[in-house]
């Protein structure tokens, strides 16, 4: 009966991120709410995490898609709700 249904859990019950965080272990999910910040400049606080494809994609709160690749990540701040990533160039271009 209860197959499909969905289940809350409480973040606050799940480890810490931290930088020694497996990144392809941990559902990246997580880091909705946390600010982006590439290179030392505010990009802008993940609203949600579009993983339909294969390529994970942080979807900041003004539309922008940004790859949500481990290797663009460099650390996880989660006391300060921080993802600092080095981002390919031209990537934020408009």
């Amino acid at each position: 009966e209860r197959c499909g249904a969905e289940v809350w859990f409480p973040h606050a019950l799940t480890p810490d991120v931290s930088a020694e965080t497996d990144l392809s272990e941990m559902p990246l999910k997580r880091l909705t709410g946390y600010t982006v910040v590439a290179d030392g400049e505010r990009i802008g606080e993940i609203e949600s995490v579009d993983d339909s494809t294969a390529n994970v994609l942080f979807v900041l709160s003004d539309g922008r898609l940004i790859p949500a690749a481990a290797p663009f990540i460099t650390s996880i701040d989660a006391h300060g709700r921080i993802v600092n990533m080095t981002l390919p160039e031209g990537l934020l271009d408009q």
